[in-house]
This record gives C-alpha cells, structure tokens and sequence, in this order.
C-alpha cells in the first residue's frame, strides 16, 4: 500500500450499506404502524451503527500496520477525520432544535452539554450521549475507540487473541448492560429507564465487540487468505446476506439480533474482502454513498427535520396503506442528503483529510530518532 492507503471498494461499499440502514430506521420513525414485514426490517436498520463500527476497526488496522508512523500522527489523523464535521454538527442542530427538553436531556440543554459534546467526552452520561447532536452517541463511542485502538492494535496481534477478546467482550457486555442501567440511575436519578436503556446499549463498553469483530477480520485476512476455497467463500457470503433478512423475523431480542449481527457483518467483510459477492453488493453508487456516509450520517437528521412532517397527516396517520409514504420519504431523504453530504464531503472532509495527513506526516517525522552514522576514524 502506499503512504496515503488506497481505497478499498468493498470497506466503502460497507460505509453505504451502513448508511442505507441508518436512514431506513431513522425515516422509519416517522411513519407510524409501517406494514409488516417492513416495519421489522426498517427497525434493524439500525445495526448499520455496528456495521460502520465494522468497518472502521478494519480499516484502521489496515492503515496502522500499513503506516507504522506512530501513536500521534495516528491521533492527529483521527481527529482531522471527525472533528470538523462534527463540531459544525453542534451549532447546526442547536439552531434546529433550540435548547430545550429534547433526546436524551429531558431538563434541556446546558453549557456542560455543550462543552463535553465538542470534547467527545459525551458518551459517558445518558444526559449527554446524544443531547445536541442526533446519533451523537454514534461519535462519542467511535472516538472511544480511537482513544483506546493502539493499546488493541498492540496487544491483539493474532486472530486466536482477538477471537478471545471478542468472546470475552460479548460476556462483559451483556453482564455490564443491566448493571449500567442501576449504577446510572443513583448517577443520574432524573433519567427515567427508557432513556438509561437506550444509553446502556449504546455506550462504547457494550459497542466494543462490534469494533473487536473488525479487529478480527483483520487478522483472519491475514492468516486465511486465498487459502478458503471460492465455494466456501461463496456460502459464507450467501449466509451473511440471508441473516438480516431472516433473523428479525425470528426473534426480537435486541441482545441476540446484537450479537448474530456484529458476527454476520465480520463474515461479510471477510467473504468481500476475498471478491466473494463483489460483483453483487460492491458497485460505484454504493462506494459513493460510502465514500460521503460521514457527511450523510450528519445530514439525513436535518433532512428528516425539514421533510419528515410533510404529508404525514395525508398519507401517513390517515392512509390505510403506509408504505408509499415511507417509501417517498425515504427517496426525499436520500437525495437531499447526498447533495449536502457531496457539497460538505468536497468543501470540507476532503480538505481537512488531506491537512491531517501533512500534519501527521510532520509529526511523524519529527517524533522518529535519526542516529547520525559514524566513519570509524582514520
């Protein structure tokens, strides 16, 4: 790989199906009593978080071992990648929506909502996870996971380590979960239980396996490459497209469906980092879509704001048969939300990118020990 790490098709193809998900729930919401089985697919629309958590522990290990330039130019890159859009997203949606009682700050919004949401220290309180920004959690548990990734990278050096980090994480996880929701309700007794829930489940201690399944196929790839038989890969492919559509037609349990699909999304990127299904779910649109599902993931929330109200009394409460408005939201939602995801990608997450890498670069170079080369003398 080059210093700058090619793209890779099917890592960005996996960013636009996570952000088709993320969508498709969201505009869910907005059409009450959706058709069956509809309604339950729109729902697990929302494992499209798990699957960009997937997808960016890959993508990381590849560039970490690729790059090798260190512990700050890793960080510098990082925070170039997700803090400007992100802290434009804090005034955006302050405007929008005021500071009153909203999402997960039932008293309103503060100045400590304020401060700790632009220092990504917001996924640690349920009052904060997702106060100002929509899908703020999304973030806070992704710059976690930066803070915590070269302590992982260094230690899971093996697919054998990161398989045991990852059963013993789904363990932690699912104990952790009850027991977060009785810690946080002495820590933040306002908070009623649904909203202690919705954080319990979205903090990054209960993410963390979706992020160790990355790892992991990071790993196998690297140990089992080209050593599967296509038949095999292709099987494995055909099982992890048949799991979201079969599954939540199977149970409801949120800590099952969590588990088979954080599984299900490392076999895909395994089977299509092969070529498996490439030529089946890995197209220019879907890398587009991939390529500006940063922006999108910010975006599609004002797009919902400003067209989710719109003929909802005519063809959503009032109509029998609700999946044409759906279906017409969804379609406004989209293209609204690529035009502003494709103007703030090019106006502002390519050049940030880009000057994260030059100062990476230069912090790179400045952090490695030169020893000057010694002629033995004459």
């Amino acid at each position: 790989m080059s210093a700058d790490i090619e793209r890779l098709g099917y890592i960005d193809a996996l960013r636009g199906y996570a952000i088709v998900g993320v969508i498709v729930v969201h505009v869910a919401q907005y059409v009450p009593d959706l058709e069956w089985p509809l309604d339950v697919w729109a729902v697990e629309g929302a494992r499209g978080v798990q699957l960009f958590f997937v997808a960016s522990a890959l993508t990381l290990m590849l560039s970490w071992h690729a790059r090798a330039d260190g512990i700050a130019a890793f960080y510098i890159r990082r925070v170039f990648r997700i803090a400007p859009m992100f802290w434009l997203a804090i005034p955006l949606y302050l405007a929008l929506y005021g500071l009153g009682p909203r999402g997960s700050a039932p008293q309103g919004i503060s100045w400590p909502h304020i401060v700790t949401t632009a220092a990504f220290l917001h996924g640690f309180h349920p009052e904060t996870i997702s106060s100002i920004v929509p899908g703020g959690s999304t973030i806070a548990v992704e710059m976690t996971f930066y803070a915590v990734f070269p302590l992982l990278a260094a230690s899971l050096r093996s697919w054998q380590s990161a398989a045991l980090a990852l059963g013993l994480a789904i363990c932690v996880a699912g104990l952790l979960y009850p027991a977060t929701i009785e810690i946080f309700h002495h820590l933040a007794p306002r908070a009623d239980n649904d909203l202690l829930k919705a954080f319990s489940y979205s903090w990054f201690p209960t993410q963390l396996p979706a992020f160790l399944v990355g790892i992991l196929v990071f790993h196998l790839l690297r140990e089992f490459r080209g050593v599967l038989a296509r038949g095999a890969l292709r099987s494995g492919f055909a099982v992890a497209l048949a799991v979201p559509i079969v599954m939540p037609l199977i149970t409801g349990s949120m800590k099952i469906l969590f588990v088979v699909y954080t599984l299900d999304f490392g076999v895909l990127a395994f089977c299509l980092a092969q070529g498996a299904g490439s030529r089946v779910l890995v197209n220019a649109c879907i890398r587009y879509l991939g390529t500006i599902s940063y922006s999108a993931y910010f975006w599609h929330f004002a797009a919902l704001w400003a067209l989710g109200p719109l003929g909802l009394d005519q063809f959503g409460h009032d109509s029998a048969v609700k999946w044409p408005y759906f279906v017409a939201l969804l379609a406004g939602v989209f293209a609204v939300t690529v035009v502003l995801s494709s103007i703030t990608y090019r106006c502002i997450e390519a050049p940030m990118i880009r000057l994260g890498r030059k100062v990476a670069a230069t912090a790179a170079v400045k952090s490695s020990v030169i020893r000057p080369s010694y002629r033995p003398a004459e």
